[in-house]
């Protein structure tokens, strides 16, 4: 029982902290405050490998990485992460005039959301004819072919990965 009890009571101190640190913040951002993040040098250098491929007119390669299972939980929110960084780059990528090929993992229900991501970037940044079809690949479901062949993609010297 003492477990219990003191389970609860690490709770309810856990739910009232978090609830008026939530409380303060939305307080402090309705009064006007500006909260600045801080910028990641990764994110930064993205920049840099769009600008290399432009000079270099070699292709970008952009996956979420193997485990891309957006229907699983467990990978999720990395998948959504690595999306939102696919956009971005899509996004430069168009804007600068770089080829971009997204190599999709294996899940094939992420295709679609790939070519869609890249249609939609290619638009967003006033070049819709940047967008090419063909440039979104997938290799099957086995992640040894996946492998292999984003092996062989890579071993072409794209400018930035």
């Amino acid at each position: 029982m003492w477990v219990f009890a003191e389970n609860l009571f690490m709770g309810v101190v856990l739910g009232t902290i978090s609830f008026i640190l939530v409380l303060y913040y939305i307080r402090a951002a309705l009064a006007g405050k500006k909260f600045t993040l801080r910028v990641l040098p990764a994110i930064e250098a993205i920049s840099d490998g769009v600008d290399r491929a432009v000079e270099t007119g070699r292709p970008i390669f952009v996956t979420t990485g193997i485990k891309s299972d957006i229907r699983s939980g467990t990978y999720s929110p990395m998948v959504m992460a690595g999306l939102n960084i696919a956009k971005y780059t899509a996004v430069l990528a168009a804007q600068r005039g770089a080829e971009i090929i997204f190599l999709t993992p294996t899940t094939e229900g992420l295709v679609p959301v790939f070519d869609a991501l890249y249609k939609q970037s290619a638009v967003e940044a006033g070049r819709p004819e940047a967008y090419k079809r063909e440039n979104v690949v997938y290799f099957g479901p086995e992640v040894m072919l996946w492998a292999v062949c984003a092996q062989d993609i890579i071993n072409e010297k794209g400018a930035a990965l």
